[in-house]
Order: C-alpha cells, then structure tokens, then sequence
C-alpha cells in the first residue's frame, strides 16, 4: 500500500492507527498545531503558492524571493515593514523574510 500511495510506510501505519483510534475523518486529516499563528491569510498564501507555480515575468527564468515579495507588495497584500532605514531597496528579499521566516521559497 505504501508504494502505491508513494509514502512511507510508517504513514500508513500511524494512518491505520488513528483510523482504528479516532475514525476515518481524524485520521485522513491533520489537526491544528499549536505555535504561532500564520504571517499570511489563507487566501494570501494561496495566491503566493500560485505565483510561484506560475510562469515567471518576463525576462526571467524562474521567481526569486525578490520578485515574489514585490509582487505581493504591489498588490497590497502584505505590508513589508522596514525594520532598519540602512537597508538599501534592493534588500527587500531580507525584509521580507525577518517578516515571514516560515515561507520556504527558492
């Protein structure tokens, strides 16, 4: 079964074990987490995943962390804070990440 889903097995069991425990819908899918709430609004996030699946502006070969934060930026939905006026506007790639540390993107 685990190949045929192409996971882990130890997925399929933890799966089976929270079936057998707590039912079909428990266990098919995730339960909040504690921590910290989310930087961005879910729709937000979404448009982001988006962007950075979709073709790339012109001239490029592929979005940057630069060109997706200004993207978000332009169309006002983050608000990038400046944390230290020394930064030159070319740092924007560095805001935005001491901002939203938990976006991965390449």
């Amino acid at each position: 079964m685990a190949d045929m889903l192409m996971v882990g097995e130890s997925t399929v069991h933890r799966t089976r074990q929270r079936y057998l425990e707590e039912g079909v819908e428990l266990a098919l899918n995730e339960r909040s987490r504690k921590g910290r709430d989310k930087k961005l609004a879910p729709e937000t996030e979404a448009f982001l995943i988006a962007t950075a699946c979709s073709t790339p502006p012109t001239g490029r070969e592929s979005w940057t962390m630069q060109l997706l934060a200004d993207r978000l930026v332009s169309l006002e939905l983050i608000k990038l804070k400046l944390m230290d006026w020394r930064f030159a506007a070319s740092d924007a790639r560095v805001k935005f990440q001491r901002f939203y540390p938990d976006l991965h993107l390449s």
